[in-house]
């Protein structure tokens, strides 16, 4: 079930992010977040192409950057857009947490890792995988230091 990974591992095929490195935004400058989100679903469409080019290569290790905004760039665009008016919960609070202002969850644009360990849980294709539980419950939780 899991052969993409297996032949990452395997130096066989390139991890996705790298291959998101290879596709160009065909931009200079990113706009607004509406926009960005344009350009990041066209790059989306686009991936599947590179990556299967990219897998069927020879050479597979070339996963150098491209020139100029690519799409892993855009992706992280997107992540700044939203923590600037910040709307990743359903408070939809807006502060702006790429300058250090805490969201009323609690959380600044620094995510505070409240545990981690590998989860050797129910579904068996995912078994074990890495899980991780930040602190700052957006509802208040029991991890949110403010409390």
């Amino acid at each position: 079930m899991f052969t993409h990974y297996d032949s990452v591992v395997k130096h066989l095929r390139p991890a996705k992010y790298l291959v998101c490195k290879k596709i160009n935004g065909v931009v200079d400058k990113l706009g607004e977040l509406q926009d960005v989100l344009k350009i990041h679903e066209r790059l989306t469409a686009e991936f599947p192409k590179v990556y299967s080019e990219l897998i069927k290569d020879s050479d597979k290790s070339d996963v150098s950057s491209v020139k100029g905004l690519n799409y892993l760039e855009v992706k992280k665009s997107i992540v700044e857009k939203i923590l600037e008016e910040c709307i990743l919960c359903e408070r939809r609070c807006g502060v702006n947490r790429i300058n250090g202002v805490t969201g009323f969850c609690g959380v600044n644009k620094t995510a505070r890792v409240s545990s981690y360990f590998l989860h050797m849980g129910e579904e068996t294709q995912l078994i074990p995988s890495g899980t991780v539980f930040f602190s700052g419950c957006t509802f208040r939780c029991a991890y949110n230091t403010r409390l």
